[in-house]
């Protein structure tokens, strides 16, 4: 009995402190329940401010794709009237050129406002993707608005403005509020640089109001925690928060507890409970030993049905298709049932349990989160969980699992002990997935196409309309049920018979849908056209009982059929009246269209062309360049080209002179070629004419210096006599006066000479009879034959002439003679132009060689003359053709000489001044010799 005494004392003891220790645990987990209750607060906080960021988003792409941008602020503001209407109050839309002035908006106000936060502004026009602003006050007497924006393109690609959503923030507030929340909770939104957003409750104006020092830490953290700190009223708080860099688009949320009041129901619970205990532990410690008989008796039966339940609990997860664990996390022992083993795909012959097994099916992308809440549990942060994360299987198969469980602690430093369930939900996870992109898809479809639905029950006649059809028939929901006779009425007399026979008729035959174009008419009057879509559903007996269909604004597509009907009409009378060509060919070649003028001319009916290939009718000769020029207008920048041919008619050949212009759809795709032909038939006849009269001039003026050429030497030959017959006449002669026309007579053979010499030399370079003879040789020779020569001239008319000659020899490329006839003829030209002063021969070195340069100071070139000078018979200052100064041959013959030679010459004059000719002279083996190099120098300006 003593035994039992004592054991039933010790029993007693034990509640006692299984009590107290319970009430501790109890507020352990009441704390640990407030941070969950926080976290899912906070989730539910992020999911808010993510759907209301993300109808932002959908609004932004869908003006976007509508276009908006891009019309005209008349069409713009229809839209914007048209949508305002539904448009939630707390949002406004606009949108900014790229100067940030507001030219079109779902606020009248607004428009030719300038943007009213220009930061937000240009760092939205420079990401050129969706972007939040900051918190924002337009002017002093406006609410404060928090704006999204996105940038439109224009054509090329370029920025084209700005599509902003402005949400206000005051709505933001009472929108929170309104949230079921616990008692005593406080909620803290602000932007990216500290400002508050929304607070919740709102005792004094937070809004617009930075944040204290002290939340930094929520503002930059790396990931959502848990901090204890005074909130913005100073009273101590648990908050739970998401940080900027995981927030929603950088806003931080905050949602905090009052630890003090909340604790404060559990403190005095826990006080009742222990003063309850102890009257209770009296109590129960006389049934003590008559329980702990009973106990006895059937312990027995409890480890049996214990068994039995375990048995059934079993069952149960294998038939969810769950599996459970436990781990003792300090050890790292791990317990998996069978179910375990099945979902994670693990061989329990190969693969033992354990922690590092299964982190290692973890996918990559979630191992960070789930390291996160378990080192959470690890360090006590946390006692329960749930969690949905992913898993990589054999073959690279990818599983989503849900895991949920309960950590306590095991004994005295024993460690956290995890014990928990994980299910296989990819099936659930796919049809969700699937389930969100349809319906993402249907309300972008519907949205875009400004369409509404509705869904008819046959059997019933009931009908439910969807908010977008009641917009398009300017119905009021409050006041109009929709009922298939309502819909019929409210439809215009003259489609109302039309549609409603359309339906009967779908009907009778058992067709499985019908579309039909039908016009309302808005209380202003207006009318819009619709087009119906309906789907009809039979049951087994082939009878149908619903009708599910859509609606869809078409009113600018009807416009844009009757402008462009009246455009082709138009367009059509224009291409007919032109006198040019006008053909369209496709991608394989062939005509799509050919104007009247294009059958006329080939005497065929258009029926004929339309489908014929261009190379039927052009010239085989043409026909590689005229598809070359197709090919550029597909390739080229501009996409342009030009192209000359000739097309076979039944009146023979026709020269056209075609442009041709490349076509492509909107998404840059070649569609054909467009060309405008235009007949050239009389210009290429007078271009051949010019031809064959230049060809026959030509060969005509070849012939005559062919001639020339030929008879040179019998021409030269009378001349010569006449010259022997006046130096026999001198024996004979006497007397000064007869002495005197003598003279005269043989200075006019002398002119004569000269006159004939040119005109040979001129026709021997042009007939091409001149043998050119290229050798070395010493220049410093041709020099002194030159000065030699010409001195004694230049001392009877009072000239200096100076030939610079090299102090060793400088051997040149060239043929000696032709190469002396060309600085004789320019030293004779200097002597005849220049009166007074000097006539001066000299050479410089170039990269390229030597040039020889004759210099004078006579009367020097006019400007206008310079282009001419070296054209046959044209001279400078010699206006009475005075044949005793020449025929203007010889700087004609000293340009035919450099061609020939491939001399280059150059000139260079200053009117009244004197003139510079240039001839540029290969050296012989392209080098001058060092002693050439040496007096070079001196040799320049002799």
């Amino acid at each position: 009995m003593r035994r039992f005494v004592g054991l039933l004392a010790v029993l007693l003891a034990s509640l006692l402190i299984f009590e107290i220790l319970s009430s501790l645990r109890l507020k352990e987990a009441y704390e640990g329940e407030s941070a969950q209750v926080a976290y899912r607060l906070l989730d539910m906080l992020d999911h808010e401010q993510q759907r209301i960021i993300e109808d932002a988003h959908h609004i932004l792409v869908t003006a976007r794709a509508f276009g908006v941008g891009q019309m005209d602020a008349s069409a713009c503001r229809n839209v914007m009237e048209r949508i305002a209407a539904e448009f939630p109050r707390h949002l406004q839309l606009s949108i900014s050129d790229p100067d940030g002035r507001t030219w079109c908006a779902t606020d009248p106000d607004e428009i030719g406002r300038q943007f009213y936060d220009m930061g937000h502004f240009r760092r939205a026009m420079e990401a050129g993707r969706f972007t939040v602003g900051h918190f924002t006050l337009p002017s002093v007497t406006e609410a404060a608005r928090l704006p999204f924006s996105l940038r439109l393109e224009g054509p090329g690609g370029t920025p084209a403005g700005l599509a902003t959503v402005s949400l206000e923030l005051g709505w933001l507030a009472g929108y929170l509020s309104k949230r079921a929340l616990p008692p005593n909770t406080s909620i803290v939104i602000a932007d990216g640089e500290g400002v508050i957003l929304a607070r919740i409750p709102d005792h004094q104006s937070w809004v617009g109001q930075k944040l204290p020092e002290r939340f930094s830490v929520m503002l930059e953290a790396d990931e959502n925690g848990l901090v204890e700190m005074p909130g913005l009223e100073g009273t101590s708080r648990l908050f739970a928060f998401s940080p900027l860099k995981s927030g929603v688009l950088g806003l931080m949320v905050a949602i905090g507890f009052d630890e003090h009041s909340t604790l404060y129901a559990v403190r005095l619970a826990a006080l009742q409970s222990f003063i309850a205990f102890l009257g209770l532990l009296l109590i129960s410690g006389g049934a003590a030993a008559w329980g702990l008989r009973q106990y006895l008796r059937v312990r027995s039966k409890a480890e049996q049905a214990l068994r039995q339940t375990e048995a059934r609990l079993q069952l149960a997860l294998k038939s969810a298709r769950a599996g459970a664990f436990e781990w003792n996390m300090k050890t790292g022992e791990v317990y998996w049932s069978d179910e375990i083993y099945r979902i994670f795909a693990f061989d329990p012959q190969k693969q033992q349990p354990s922690d590092e097994t299964w982190r290692g099916s973890i996918h990559p992308a979630d191992r960070d989160f789930v390291n996160v809440l378990f080192q959470d549990i690890r360090e006590g942060k946390r006692k329960t969980y749930e969690a949905e994360y992913r898993i990589i299987v054999s073959n690279h198969n990818v599983r989503w699992i849900f895991s949920s469980g309960y950590a306590q602690e095991i004994g005295d430093g024993e460690g956290v002990h995890v014990t928990g369930l994980c299910m296989d939900i990819t099936e659930r996870k796919r049809i969700e997935e699937a389930l969100k992109r349809s319906e993402e898809r249907l309300t972008l479809v519907l949205s875009s196409v400004d369409a509404g639905m509705w869904d008819w029950d046959l059997p019933t006649g009931t009908v439910e309309w969807s908010e977008g059809l009641y917009r398009l028939f300017d119905l009021d929901p409050e006041t109009f049920t929709p009922s298939a006779e309502k819909w019929f009425e409210v439809l215009p007399p003259e489609d109302r018979g039309m549609v409603q026979a359309y339906v009967d008729h779908t009907l009778a035959m058992g067709k499985p849908e019908y579309r039909v174009e039908h016009r309302v008419r808005h209380s202003d009057g207006s009318i819009r056209w619709l087009l119906g879509i309906g789907r009809i559903f039979y049951d087994e007996a082939g009878q149908p009982f619903r009708i599910l269909g859509l609606g869809i604004d078409i009113t600018e597509h009807k416009e844009l059929e009757e402008a462009l009907r009246e455009g082709e009409a138009r367009y059509r009378g224009l291409v007919e009246s032109q006198r040019d060509l006008v053909v369209r060919i496709n991608d394989e070649g062939r005509f799509t269209f050919v104007n009247e003028t294009m059958c006329k001319l080939l005497g065929r009916d258009c029926a004929e062309l339309i489908g014929a290939h261009w190379t039927d009718y052009v010239h085989p000769d043409d026909h590689e360049k005229t598809r070359e020029a197709m090919e550029r207008a597909v390739t080229e920048p501009e996409h342009r080209t030009t192209v000359e041919c000739r097309l076979r008619t039944p009146s023979g050949e026709r020269w056209y002179m075609w442009e041709g212009t490349a076509v492509f759809d909107p998404d840059g795709n070649y569609l054909e070629n467009q060309a405008t032909g235009r007949d050239m038939t009389d210009r290429h006849r007078m271009e051949e004419n010019l031809r064959q009269a230049k060809e026959e001039a030509e060969q005509a003026n070849a012939s005559k210096s062919r001639f020339l050429a030929a008879a040179s030497h019998d021409l030269r030959q009378p001349v010569q006599s006449l010259f022997l017959f006046t130096t026999l006449l001198e024996e004979y002669v006497e007397g000064e006066k007869a002495r005197s026309v003598l003279a005269v007579l043989r200075r006019s053979l002398e002119t004569l000479k000269s006159l004939l010499d040119s005109l040979l030399d001129i026709s021997r370079l042009e007939a091409g009879v001149i043998e050119v003879n290229i050798e070395d040789f010493s220049l410093d020779m041709l020099l002194q034959d030159i000065e030699v020569a010409y001195t004694p001239l230049a001392r009877d008319k009072g000239l200096d002439l100076r030939v610079g000659h090299p102090d060793s020899p400088i051997r040149v490329r060239s043929d000696r003679l032709l190469l002396g006839r060309m600085l004789r003829n320019l030293i004779e030209n200097a002597l005849r132009y220049t009166e007074r002063g000097y006539v001066r021969v000299f050479c410089r070195q170039t990269e390229n060689g030597l040039c020889l340069e004759v210099e004078d100071s006579g009367i020097g070139i006019p400007p206008e003359h310079l282009s001419r000078i070296f054209e046959e018979f044209h001279q400078v200052g010699n206006e009475a053709r005075d044949r005793s100064q020449g025929l203007g041959l010889g700087l004609a013959i000293v340009k035919r000489l450099s061609l020939l030679l491939n001399h280059p010459i150059h000139v260079r004059s200053d009117l009244g001044k004197g003139s510079v000719f240039t001839i540029e002279v290969p050296l012989a083996n392209g080098i001058l010799d060092a002693d050439s190099a040496r007096t070079q120098e001196a040799w320049q300006d002799p």
